[in-house]
């Protein structure tokens, strides 16, 4: 299974758009947060409101998705102390029954487990604070029940 994770986009939507065609093959999209568009206009992606999206908060705060026999939560993470984000990540993955935490807000790229729960963070497709560029990731559930998390420059 494969989807394409991205977050804190910031108002581009042709970016989205080309992600779609370009990855027609993936099973799903998933948005982070920080769109700052209308639900509407992400069609197709599993998204989540961000700390910008105050115009439009037609989205959940936290949604938790199916990915065959696993399940993942998708949050922006605004909400969660800085400096103990990933414990409480984790923490929320828990209480959701989640194998894997898809996050944003923090325009950087990370990959890391807490115990068996693995933490996701596709960057920023607009403004990345960590000198990447604009990025976005493919998140794969391979057959052997492996999972890859693989970053993009847009």
């Amino acid at each position: 299974m494969k989807y394409v994770v991205v977050s804190d986009s910031h108002g581009l939507e042709s970016e989205l758009e080309l992600l779609m065609l370009r990855h027609s093959d993936a099973d799903g999209f998933i948005h982070c947060g920080d769109s700052e568009l209308p639900a509407y206009k992400l069609t197709g992606f599993s998204a989540v409101t961000g700390n910008n999206d105050y115009i439009y908060n037609e989205l959940p705060e936290q949604l938790v998705i199916s990915m065959g026999n696993k399940k993942a939560l998708i949050i922006h993470s605004h909400r969660q102390s800085y400096v103990h984000r990933d414990h409480d990540l984790y923490k929320l993955a828990l209480e959701h029954g989640c194998d894997y935490v898809f996050y944003g807000h923090s325009h950087a790229y990370a990959d890391t487990m807490v115990n068996h729960v693995r933490l996701m963070n596709p960057g920023s497709l607009f403004l990345s604070r960590d000198r990447r560029g604009k990025t976005y990731a493919i998140f794969e559930l391979h057959e052997d029940g492996e999972a890859s998390f693989t970053l993009y420059n847009y």
